[in-house]
């Protein structure tokens, strides 16, 4: 038979009955359930998406593996088969490639998957129990029953003929006007059909004008990329800079560092961990273990702070912390709920956060304000 997969999701909000679960706790919830499924003869399967198998994020990705098949969720932008595979590089026999696919006679988006895997034929039955028989359809049922009510009424003398009646004629009738209305039902779902093909066709418009603009905003935070990269931090461009002097790129503009807020775009983890530090006051302490951040790193008393409140414990549980990667949506929820436990705060549900747990967060500063119930920074 196809595989029982164990699929659990949500358990990283508050109102979860796993939300502070250890990712140790919560897998070894996970290889009870598979292990009884393989106990009971059938073939087990785990679900999970890539940000939380990646680097044992979420699970003990190593565990699961060893006794079961591995499911993986990661959705490229250019969806299968123009993308050939996924990008999660685990073990993995199944990839669910989107959730917004179509399916003939579902109204409303749908996962599909693309398996690695097949059958030849047919498992023998688990059980002896007798399986649940697949029942007429509808319309074949009310028909069938019409004609055995009229053939018995008939016959019961519950139903007289009157004279000159024709009951074949009746029935004949009676069965023209129920094609009749098979066929009325046949246009209303062609009607529907073409319909959904022009809902379709307008969502496929809408999304193509999405990704356009989304083109347009990538193009624009580069360029914010590019004028942080030449003013924030380091040379600010001062022409009263004695090092700059003759340097024809020098505009002679002066930028305080401190001034400029939280930019709405792509961030590094290192500098979302920036801000939350400058937000507390900028507190001293020791410099990070981590082997990817050294002393003299730009964020490195950040990073030290946040390291030494236990703040990072989530999203960086071995010797590096990758400062450099963009922030994800995973990686800001699990600081932040860090943060929460750390201050005594409650962790409020962000309305703000979007998006799947690997992609680039986009709003860091609608996110903080949200989280610290302040006004975004104009």
């Amino acid at each position: 038979t196809y595989p029982v997969a164990y699929d659990c999701e949500g358990f990283d909000q508050p109102d979860s009955a796993q939300y502070e679960l250890t990712n140790a706790e919560r897998t070894e919830i996970a290889i009870a359930f598979v292990t009884e499924i393989n106990n009971r003869g059938y073939t087990p399967m785990f679900y999970s998406s890539m940000g939380e198998l990646t680097g044992s994020a979420k699970w003990d990705t190593q565990r699961i593996e060893e006794i079961c098949r591995v499911w993986v969720a990661q959705y490229p932008e250019t969806p299968y088969p123009q993308t050939a595979k996924s990008s999660y590089t685990g073990a993995h026999v199944m990839w669910q490639y989107t959730n917004r696919g179509t399916v003939a006679g579902i109204s409303k988006p749908v996962d599909v998957n693309v398996a690695y895997f097949g059958y030849e034929g047919t498992a023998d039955a688990k059980s002896e129990e007798k399986p649940e028989e697949a029942q007429a359809d509808a319309k074949e049922k009310a028909e069938e029953a019409l004609k055995a009510k009229l053939s018995g009424d008939l016959e019961s003398g519950k139903l007289r003929l009157t004279a000159g009646a024709d009951f074949d004629a009746d029935l004949a009738e009676l069965e023209a006007k129920l094609k009749e209305a098979q066929d009325a039902a046949k246009e209303a779902e062609e009607n529907y059909n073409k319909a959904k093909e022009d809902a379709d066709k307008a969502k496929e418009d809408a999304e193509n004008a999405k990704k356009d603009a989304d083109e347009a905003k990538e193009d624009a935070d580069r360029e914010l990329e590019d004028f942080n990269d030449r003013y924030v931090g380091g040379d600010t461009g001062g022409a009263d800079d004695a090092d700059d002097a003759g340097d024809p790129d020098d505009t002679g503009v002066e930028i305080d560092d401190e001034a400029i807020p939280l930019s709405n775009g792509p961030v590094t983890r290192a500098q979302f961990v920036d801000y939350l530090w400058r937000h507390e006051g900028e507190p001293a302490a020791a410099a990070p273990d981590f082997t990817d951040v050294p002393g003299d790193h730009e964020y490195a008393p950040a990073i030290g702070w946040a390291q030494s409140i236990g703040i990072l414990e989530r999203v960086a549980p071995g010797d590096s912390f990758d400062p450099d990667e963009l922030v994800t949506v995973a990686a800001v929820r699990d600081i932040l709920i860090e943060f929460a436990e750390y201050a005594g705060m409650e962790m409020p549900k962000l309305a703000t956060l979007m998006g799947e747990d690997d992609e680039a967060v986009l709003n860091c500063d609608e996110i903080l304000a949200e989280f610290f119930g302040e006004e975004p920074a104009e």
